[in-house]
């Protein structure tokens, strides 16, 4: 494969083979991803992997939304439409772990994770500008 081909495969796919790998391991038992039990239902690593994850999500996700031409108003609606779907994930994830038994809702997570997607964001957003502040005028 090409660098364009996989430039390409990445700008279209990327973001959906992310969420698939976040709602994966969000609902398989912690022993199978980490080879061992956590010791608390806490743990800083964990809350920096949930921010991370949700920040790539974020990326993601904003950058196959970014329209080609850039424009301050179409560049904030696809940051807006990402944070949201992104959110929405977390969301769905914290709620699907909920009834699991080997699984637990943790208020902490869904805090990293709107941390996450909110740095994605002011980025994507700061990127977006910068990019039409450098397009020619019409």
């Amino acid at each position: 494969m090409s660098v364009t081909a996989a430039s390409a495969w990445g700008r279209r796919w990327g973001w959906a083979v992310c969420a698939a790998a976040i709602v994966v391991g969000a609902v398989l038992p912690a022993e199978w991803l980490l080879g061992v039990a956590p010791r608390t239902s806490w743990s800083l690593l964990a809350t920096l992997a949930h921010g991370l994850e949700f920040a790539l999500l974020t990326a993601l996700l904003a950058w196959r939304l970014l329209p080609p031409e850039p424009s301050h108003r179409a560049s904030s609606a696809a940051v807006a439409v990402a944070v949201a779907a992104a959110l929405a994930l977390a969301a769905a994830i914290e709620s699907l772990q909920y009834p699991l038994p080997y699984r637990s809702f943790e208020l902490w997570d869904l805090v990293a994770d709107a941390v996450g997607v909110a740095c994605a964001a002011l980025a994507v957003s700061l990127v977006a500008r910068r990019r039409g502040a450098r397009a020619p005028d019409r």
